[in-house]
């Protein structure tokens, strides 16, 4: 199941924010998540309108359009949770958060709802990408469970962050 066996830190897995299935970032249709200009990770697509979580840490980056959310892990790196492409357009309408800027997260736990219909009708597309915006020198960002297509969320690991 995993390319690679070495110590592995819970607060170093990332799982899936959402139900849904597993799609390489390359696939998605938008360059600053396709060509890794925001990071590495993956996508997926969603199979409900609930996120979850990928890491527990503290909430950092949120915007007035509630399409995505930043979290601060004890390692101090930044995972960006982006609902849908082309989804700040729409202002806020459809989603809603269900965290606070500051707040500390746990791994699993809802952060944001949304409406996938309206999404789907509306937006470019309705992935939700996940990305690693400031992965550290001394680590790398490993995708992993290249096994797994269907993610169940807050619970299917898809990236270990290893400290080399």
């Amino acid at each position: 199941m995993f390319k690679m066996y070495q110590e592995q830190r819970e607060a170093n897995i990332i799982v899936s924010p959402s139900n849904g299935t597993f799609v390489e970032l390359t696939e998605v249709p938008d360059p600053l998540f396709s060509q890794g200009l925001v990071g590495n990770g993956f996508a997926v697509i969603p199979a409900d309108g609930i996120v979850k979580a990928p890491v527990s840490g503290k909430i950092v980056t949120t915007a007035e359009s509630k399409h995505l959310v930043g979290i601060k892990t004890e390692d101090n790196y930044v995972v960006l949770i982006h609902v849908g492409i082309g989804t700040a357009i729409l202002e806020g309408e459809g989603f809603e958060y269900l965290i606070a800027g500051n707040q500390t997260v746990k791994k699993g736990q809802d952060i944001l709802k949304f409406d996938l219909d309206f999404v789907k009708e509306k937006a470019h597309s309705s992935l939700i990408v996940t990305t690693i915006t400031n992965a550290p020198k001394n680590k790398t960002v490993l995708l992993w469970n290249d096994d797994v297509t269907e993610l169940v969320a807050g619970e299917t690991p898809v990236v270990n962050v290893i400290i080399r």
